[in-house]
């Protein structure tokens, strides 16, 4: 058995497709590195590293201060009890009271006799 195939017209011809064209994908270019950028990377990093430090050393040097004011004011407030000690001490009733913690009596006035020290060198006596 033989099947009827219907022959085709010539006038509804189909146009070849044209094939697609492959796309192609442009890559971005990779940039080289130069002398100058690393030259300039290479600057940014030296002053950066420069600021730091500065700043390091500064916050050293208030912390130094800090302290040095804090043991100022520690001496300050010491003298100030020493200051007062000494007004306490000097006082005359103070230091009688003190003397006669020790054993001491004040010296008749009527039998105290006073020496005289060796001349000088030169024949003068000394200042009274």
């Amino acid at each position: 058995m033989s099947i009827a195939v219907p022959a085709r017209t010539p006038g509804r011809r189909r146009a070849a497709k044209p094939a697609p064209k492959p796309v192609s994908r442009s890559r971005p270019r990779r940039r080289r590195v130069t002398a100058g950028g690393l030259a300039w990377v290479a600057v940014l990093a030296t002053l950066m590293f420069g600021i730091v430090a500065l700043n390091v050393a500064a916050l050293r040097g208030s912390i130094d201060v800090s302290r040095m004011r804090d043991h100022v004011q520690q001496l300050d407030q010491q003298n100030g009890l020493l200051r007062n000690q000494t007004i306490s001490l000097s006082n005359p009733y103070a230091i009688g009271r003190r003397a006669r913690g020790y054993g001491m009596v004040p010296a008749d006035a009527i039998s105290t006799k006073h020496v005289r020290l060796t001349t000088r060198a030169s024949g003068s006596r000394p200042a009274p």
